[in-house]
C-alpha cells in the first residue's frame, strides 16, 4: 500500500472492517454453536434423567406388590393415582405385549423386543407425527414392565424457541460488531494515516527547505554571470553561495541524521560522564559563536557529580539547546547552563535571556520543521529539526524535557535524567 494514496487508506480501513467483522461473527457463531449443543445436551440429558427417575420410582413403589395385586388394575389405579402428574403417559404390560394398566396422555406406537432401557418412539396426533421418549423398567420379581413416556417435541419445541431467540439477537450484535471493527480498524490505521501526514508534511518541508538555498545559490550565480564584475562583489556571491551551501548540508544531515533515529539504527553506549567536564566542552564549542553574537555564556557545575549515559547524546541534546539560546538571544544577554541534583534525578538546566517562546507555540516546539515566532526565522540558518532530535535524542537515553519560556524574557530547557 502506497502511503501517499489516501484511497488505499480508506480501502485498507474497510477491509480490516470487513476481517475483523467475519472473525468476530465466525467466533460467536462458533460460541452460540457451542452454547447451544451444550444446553440441548444438557436438556436432553436432565429429560432423560427426569424420565428415568419417575420410572424407577414408580416401580420400586410397585415391586412392593405381589404379582397378583400387580394384575389388580382397580389396586393399580389406585397407586399410580399419586404419580399421576397430567403430563405423562404411565404403562404396564407382559413381556408378550399385552398391556395391564394404561393411562396415556400420547399414542404412539410399543417397540418389539422390549428390555430396560430408553426407547424413542413414534406416533400419530390427529394428522401429525409426534415423536414420544419413554423409559421402560421390570418390575422385580415379576413378568411385568413399566413404561413412562412423555412428549419429546415439547422439549425440541423449546430449545428451537431458544434457538430462535439466538438467531433474532445475531443481527443486533452483528451491527455492534461491525461498529466496533470499525472503530478498531481506524485505531489499527490511525498511526499509518499518522505517517503519511508526517511523511507528506516532512516531505513537503524539507522540499521547500531545499528549494530556498538552491534558488539563493542559482540567482547569485546567474546575476555574477550577466557581467564582469570587481572581485570584491564576487568574493560576496560567492560567501552567499557557502553559507547557503551550508544551510543545505546542515539540513540534509539533520535529516540523515533522523531518519537513523527512525529505523532505530542510532547506537546507544552507557558510560560514566563528568557533567562538570561536558559543559565545559560545550562551552568551548559555542564560545565563537557567543561572543559574534554578543551573548554571555556561563556554566556553573559541580565537578563531582556524573551520571551514567550516553556522552555524545547527551552533548548533542544540551549543544541543540545552548545553540538555540545564543541564536535567538539579544545583544549582551546571557546564556547559563547549570546542573541540579534532586533525589534521584540529575537536571541539567539551559537558562537564556532570549526572545523566548509564545505559550501557545511550546507544545509544539518539537514537531519536525516547527517555528511558531517569525523571529526564529531562516535567517539564523535554522530549519526547525533541532528540538525534534534533541527531543528523539533523549528518549533514546531514558531523560524528560521540561520547557519554561516568556516572550521578549527568555527559555529555560530542562534535561531531567535519572541516576542509576
Amino acid at each position: 500500500m502506497k502511503l501517499s494514496d489516501e484511497n488505499n487508506i480508506k480501502f485498507a480501513k474497510i477491509k480490516l472492517t470487513l476481517q475483523y467483522t467475519l472473525i468476530t461473527l465466525v467466533v460467536l457463531v462458533l460460541l452460540i454453536t457451542s452454547f447451544y449443543l451444550t444446553f440441548s445436551n444438557f436438556a436432553y440429558k436432565d429429560f432423560d434423567s427426569t424420565l428415568q427417575n419417575r420410572a424407577i420410582s414408580i416401580a420400586t413403589t410397585l415391586s412392593g406388590k405381589e404379582e397378583s395385586a400387580i394384575e389388580d388394575l382397580k389396586s393399580i389405579a389406585g397407586i399410580l393415582k399419586n404419580y399421576d402428574l397430567g403430563n405423562e403417559s404411565i404403562m404396564i404390560f407382559d413381556s408378550k405385549g399385552n398391556i395391564l394398566y394404561e393411562n396415556t396422555q400420547d399414542k404412539f406406537v410399543m417397540p418389539t423386543n422390549v428390555k430396560d432401557g430408553f426407547y424413542t418412539l413414534e406416533g400419530i396426533e390427529g394428522d401429525e407425527q409426534k415423536t414420544v421418549r419413554a423409559y421402560i423398567t421390570k418390575l422385580n420379581n415379576t413378568n411385568y414392565y413399566l413404561l413412562v413416556a412423555r412428549n419429546y417435541d415439547d422439549l425440541r419445541s423449546s430449545l428451537n424457541e431458544v434457538l430462535i431467540s439466538f438467531l433474532l439477537v445475531v443481527p443486533f450484535i452483528l451491527l455492534i460488531i461491525i461498529f466496533l471493527s470499525y472503530r478498531f480498524a481506524s485505531s489499527a490505521i490511525r498511526p499509518i494515516e499518522e505517517s503519511m501526514r508526517i511523511l507528506k508534511q516532512f516531505t513537503g518541508d524539507a522540499s521547500h527547505e531545499l528549494k530556498t538555498p538552491i534558488s539563493t545559490i542559482k540567482a547569485n550565480i546567474e546575476v555574477a554571470l550577466m557581467k564582469e564584475r570587481t572581485s570584491d562583489y564576487y568574493k560576496e556571491k560567492l560567501a552567499t553561495i557557502l553559507d547557503s551551501v551550508n544551510r543545505m548540508s546542515k539540513l540534509i544531515q539533520d535529516m540523515l541524521f533522523i531518519s537513523r533515529l527512525d529505523m532505530e539504527t542510532y547506537p546507544v553506549k552507557v558510560e560514566e560522564v563528568s557533567l562538570k567536564e561536558l559543559l565545559e566542552k560545550i562551552k568551548s564549542q559555542f564560545e565563537g559563536l557567543a561572543l559574534s553574537k554578543s551573548v554571555n555564556l556561563i556554566i556553573d557545575a559541580d565537578r563531582h557529580i556524573t551520571i551514567k549515559t550516553d556522552k555524545d547524546i547527551l552533548f548533542e541534546i544540551i549543544s541543540t539547546f545552548v545553540e538555540n539560546g545564543i541564536e535567538y538571544n539579544k545583544i549582551n544577554g546571557f546564556v547559563k547552563i547549570y546542573v541540579d541534583k534532586v533525589e534521584n534525578n540529575v537536571k541539567i538546566i539551559v537558562e537564556d535571556s532570549g526572545i523566548g517562546i509564545k505559550e501557545s507555540d511550546i507544545p509544539y516546539i518539537f514537531d519536525r520543521f516547527y517555528r511558531g515566532e517569525k523571529s526564529r526565522s531562516r535567517e539564523t540558518g535554522g530549519v526547525g529539526l533541532g528540538l525534534s532530535i534533541a527531543k528523539e535524542l533523549a528518549s533514546l537515553i531514558g531523560a524528560k524535557i521540561e520547557v519554561e519560556s516568556k516572550v521578549n524574557m527568555g527559555s529555560k530547557f530542562t534535561l531531567i535524567l535519572k541516576e542509576e
